[in-house]
């Protein structure tokens, strides 16, 4: 910032120019004004210098969205001290005839959902140390739309966050190499959607959703799904949770699953868990259109605390696979044990000819296995 009067020869110059901040451009915490021009004026000056912005302690109130863009991004004070409160339900426009409700949003240079440059996905963002939120929350009919929309984003930072109530916790289509670490999407005690859905959608085929993704600590509550994650790659998810899962209260909605997995491609889910599932734990099919085998490696997961009554009949866990490619799971370990009093619960159900489940020592009653499946205990 360079500060020169009207008159006289002599200006101002702030000297400290490694760690911008965007109270240098008028953003005001804790004053109750709408900062939305002033977060914008930051967030592109930290795009054009290929710089992370300092965000201060206290709420810091705006409109519309806080843009994510590439080489940049914002770097707070801690998700208990830096909160951004959103005030409307205004989109934020990506790109013409492309505008979103999300208290966030990661913004590549050239809106292209299904590109392939570097070019139409936001990288190297760095997002950390901060709460999104909606203010003066009533129910799903003011929650945002998403909490963080980020259609395409590679080789970012994505650490010690919290977003709240957007009817999609993170929304993705195409993400690779990015870390995801101490990361929580909560929703509305009475559910809302998806708490992190990672899937390219196409008609009704799902195309490959990214590669090479770090999730350690990724936490979502109060979903309907907790993780909906399609045609991803040789990816982890290591002490990740989904917990109070259950249908949409006030809707006809029926079933609720923690973990759904579509056309998995060398996944590895580690010391996992959910509590409180009022629906399936773990769903696992191949879709018609996969690319490649599917294959889950399923250690040491924990899905017998607090399960609740599903509102319908509903299988602990099903994988299914009804397509030429084949699927392989492997349970190592963990405890799946059906609680016996509750009447919609069921055993585990394994089906389909190109299906082959392992399970190595792990804690769970005896699956039902048809049309032709394979399982295996060990």
């Amino acid at each position: 910032m360079t500060i020169v009067p009207l008159t006289g020869t002599l200006s101002w110059v702030r000297m400290n120019r490694g760690e911008p901040c965007i109270t240098w451009f008028g953003v005001r915490p804790n004053s109750n004004v709408d900062n939305q021009a002033e977060i914008e004026k930051s967030a592109l000056y930290g795009k054009t210098n290929s710089v992370a912005m300092k965000a201060p302690a206290g709420v810091i109130q705006y409109s519309t969205g806080i843009p994510v863009y590439s080489r940049s991004g914002f770097v707070g004070a801690g998700k208990q001290k830096t909160i951004f409160e959103k005030t409307t339900n205004n989109k934020f426009t990506v790109s013409t005839g492309a505008s979103f409700d999300a208290l966030a949003l990661s913004i590549p240079d050239a809106y292209a959902p299904d590109g392939t440059d570097e070019s139409s996905y936001c990288v190297f963002a760095n997002l950390t140390g901060m709460t999104f939120r909606r203010k003066n929350i009533a129910d799903r009919n003011n929650a945002p739309a998403y909490g963080f929309w980020c259609q395409k984003m590679a080789v970012s930072l994505i650490k010690d966050l919290r977003f709240e109530c957007g009817n999609f916790g993170f929304w993705g289509e195409d993400c690779w190499s990015n870390i995801f670490e101490s990361v929580q999407f909560l929703g509305l005690g009475i559910g809302q959607y998806c708490g992190f859905s990672l899937a390219k959608l196409r008609g009704s085929i799902y195309h490959l959703s990214g590669t090479s993704n770090v999730m350690n600590m990724v936490q979502v509550a109060n979903y309907q799904l907790g993780f909906l994650i399609a045609a991803l790659q040789y990816s982890t998810m290591t002490c990740c949770t989904a917990d109070n899962i259950l249908p949409m209260t006030g809707t006809s909605e029926t079933i609720a699953s923690a973990y759904s997995f579509y056309n998995p491609h060398n996944l590895t889910i580690n010391s996992c868990a959910s509590e409180g599932v009022k629906g399936a734990q773990i769903r696992i099919s191949m879709a018609d259109g996969a690319v490649y085998n599917g294959s889950l490696s399923i250690i040491s997961f924990m899905g017998v605390i607090g399960q609740q009554d599903p509102l319908v009949s509903t299988s602990v866990f099903t994988i299914i696979n009804q397509y030429a490619k084949r699927l392989s799971v492997v349970f190592n370990a963990g405890d799946l044990i059906v609680d016996g009093s509750l009447s919609n619960l069921h055993v585990g159900q394994v089906d389909g000819a190109n299906t082959y489940v392992t399970s190595v020592g792990s804690i769970m009653d005896a699956p039902l296995v048809t049309n032709g499946a394979h399982f295996t205990p060990l």
